[in-house]
């Protein structure tokens, strides 16, 4: 959906406003009809009550709530942890707001809006490429390596993918810092698993 998503959504505000509106209204029906039919075709696997059945989801819900504050202290008795849980809150919405700007740069030069919205394209792409190397990368690049590479790479080709003029070679740029993250993403997140005493793992 991501790689023709953003070009479709382009091309429809190319022949007029109302057409995205249409189209989402159009996939909105058809979603709410599919969710009324779903439920009636699989009623017959549900046994237990209706009480039962909230009961046990306030259960299940307190006791995710539970296990997640008990998380907490344990980041913070570690700097690693600390340095890390906020590297990781910081890196992605950066990530995502420099994606947008290059959408609001493009179009604020006169591109076509399925341009502007081919960005999104690129960025499925670069992880799904990211992802079928992510093991080969994972197996021969060391991991405090792989780890810096991913964080500081944007740092180099963000700024300069906003400064040059030509949208291909925009395209690319963040190509190469998508292709990374899969690969980035686990090593980070095996190294920081180490740290994180069995109990609290997951």
């Amino acid at each position: 959906m991501e790689l023709s998503g953003g070009p479709l959504v382009g091309l429809l505000l190319g022949l007029g406003a109302v057409f995205p509106i249409l189209a989402n209204l159009i996939l909105s029906i058809v979603s709410l009809i599919v969710s009324l039919v779903l439920p009636q075709q699989n009623a017959h696997l549900v046994k237990t009550s209706d009480a039962e059945s909230k009961t046990g989801f306030t259960a299940g819900a307190i006791e995710v709530v539970k296990d997640a504050l008990a998380g907490i202290p344990v980041i913070f008795k570690s700097t690693l942890l600390i340095i890390s849980t906020a590297i990781s809150a910081l890196y992605f919405p950066l990530l995502n707001g420099f994606i947008f700007l290059l959408v609001l740069d493009s179009v604020s030069n006169g591109k076509s809006l399925i341009s502007a919205a081919t960005f999104n394209s690129v960025v499925a792409l670069g992880v799904i490429f990211g992802s079928l190397v992510a093991t080969k990368l994972v197996d021969k690049v060391p991991t405090g390596g792989l780890i810096i590479y991913t964080l500081l790479l944007p740092v180099i080709l963000a700024p300069t993918a906003v400064w040059v003029d030509n949208f291909y070679l925009k395209l690319s740029l963040l190509l190469l810092i998508l292709v990374l993250l899969p690969a980035g993403n686990a090593s980070f997140g095996g190294f920081l698993m180490s740290y994180i005493p069995d109990e609290y793992a997951g």
